[in-house]
């Protein structure tokens, strides 16, 4: 995503801790609310000349009782968070898609120090 404002300003944009967690993941209780969460993304990312990437979608009453986890690909369905994370994680390499610049401090963290893999190593993979 280019870190330009859409009005052409040579201003650069900072994501806020809102946009860096839900760039990451989105919690809703039901999936009503989602497809017009994913076309508020889609107008947001179009207007700075990207596409939406890969993030995780918790659905429950809360956070301490979720009871289903998406991948927003294809709305891809997990019973486990965990199991969620890994395949959100596999799908940047696999569709070879960027960080978002809102979470990639995040998604780099979780690649080399939770799943131990360094760029190195991630190159010689694929």
């Amino acid at each position: 995503m280019k870190n330009i404002l859409p009005t052409g300003r040579n201003k650069y944009w900072k994501p806020s801790l809102l946009e860096s967690s839900s760039a990451f993941t989105y919690f809703c209780t039901n999936l009503i609310g989602l497809q017009e969460d994913i076309d508020k993304r889609r107008l947001k990312y179009s207007q700075y000349g990207a596409t939406i990437q890969p993030y995780i979608i918790f659905v429950g009453k809360d956070f301490s009782s979720i009871d289903s986890c998406y991948i927003r690909v294809k709305l891809w369905c997990f019973d486990c968070p965990l199991k969620a994370l890994e395949i959100c994680f596999r799908s940047y390499f696999v569709f070879n898609c960027a960080y978002p610049v809102e979470s990639y401090d995040s998604w780099l963290m979780i690649q080399q120090h939770f799943l131990n893999c360094s760029p190195n190593m991630i190159n010689q993979l694929l």
